[in-house]
């Protein structure tokens, strides 16, 4: 009985369910965790929702932890009784607003709201071991900043002005950070470090919201077993933690990167017990070139101590560019195996 993590589904609920499907004709008490992000971009969000609100639980054989794009959901359609980003936001004197449109959905405003309940149930993170492996499981990174090390990927055959094409390509060739998605939340990043290693926008870094050490003391992970997970997601105030601290944890659960989309750095996961991080949220097709990280692009990029497992699916089946049209991938990573399974056969470019 083997452990499924897959990748951000965006709406893409046809896709999403050829993929589980097959692998379960191959192994039927197969168990799966998704990273989040089943709504926003795809067109069957109303799909991917029901099945999620009829299929996901706390502890059975499918499971899954928020994403960004789900805690937006939740602040258009929780009526303001769940804690948010968005929420947490407003805590520190700062005001985002989720552009996450509803106008593929037809269910009723009480159906929408049963949505929001269900998503607002969900962790932020699950641990699990298997295989002797301790996993962490998050839609974007890791809470704890003390656990980032900051990697310059500057090479020879990466000059300045190849980084300011990316600048200008990578979001048109992947579509990966669009205007008002990712620009309202405060998560694409200007490519400027701060002393602490921390990657701001103007917005929040004017705000004050990255500052160094203020995520040091914030109810750390804690890599115990499968049962301990991040439950105090929407449902619980974080009274232990001071408003700013919670706010900066759900940033970096959220909607932190682990390598910026203009390919100038990346986060590098300091396990503190041996442990992995597998999340998503990053498409890993965000920069167009990324042959200097040795990974082809609509793959698993598995960096030993952080596994992404974002593919960039949506892209490719909303054909954003042609690029993101070859590459878009849906994976489904094994923790007890280390592999992944992938919808389509992709070939190295």
């Amino acid at each position: 009985m083997s452990t499924y993590v897959i990748g951000d589904i965006h709406g893409c609920f046809t896709q999403f369910n050829e993929l589980r499907k097959r692998i379960e004709h191959d192994d039927s008490d197969a168990n799966f965790i998704l990273v989040g992000d089943l709504t926003h971009r795809g067109h069957e969000e109303e799909a991917m929702l029901e099945w999620a609100f009829n299929n996901i639980t706390s502890n059975g054989k499918y499971r899954m932890v928020l994403g960004n794009h789900d805690d937006a959901f939740i602040e258009l359609c929780g009526r303001g009784e769940f804690q948010t980003f968005y929420s947490l936001a407003e805590n520190v004197g700062l005001s985002y607003t989720p552009t996450d449109s509803l106008k593929r959905f037809k269910a009723s405003p009480d159906r929408m709201y049963e949505y929001a309940c269900f998503l607002a149930a969900q962790p932020l993170f699950i641990n699990v071991e298997k295989s002797d492996r301790k996993y962490i499981i998050v839609h974007a990174w890791h809470p704890d900043s003390t656990r980032d090390e900051l990697v310059s990927i500057f090479h020879q055959h990466i000059t300045k002005k190849d980084v300011r094409k990316n600048k200008s390509d990578a979001v048109k060739n992947a579509g990966a950070c669009e205007s008002g998605d990712v620009k309202s939340a405060g998560a694409c990043e200007s490519g400027v470090l701060n002393n602490a290693g921390a990657c701001e926008s103007d917005d929040v870094k004017n705000a004050g919201a990255c500052e160094s050490g203020d995520l040091n003391n914030n109810g750390n992970l804690n890599n115990s077993n499968d049962s301990n997970n991040g439950n105090t997601s929407s449902t619980e105030a974080s009274s232990a933690m001071s408003a700013q601290d919670a706010y900066q944890r759900r940033h970096r659960l959220l909607w932190e990167r682990d390598i910026n989309e203009f390919g100038i750095w990346k986060r590098r996961y300091v396990p503190k017990d041996g442990e992995i991080l597998i999340h998503g949220h990053t498409p890993t097709l965000i920069v167009r070139d990324e042959t200097h990280r040795d990974f082809p692009p609509g793959k698993v990029w598995d960096l030993g101590t952080s596994v992404n497992i974002d593919c960039g699916l949506v892209f490719s089946v909303n054909k954003r560019s042609d690029f993101a049209k070859k590459y878009g991938n849906l994976a489904a990573y094994n923790l007890d195996t280390g592999k992944a399974v992938y919808l389509y056969d992709i070939p190295h470019p």
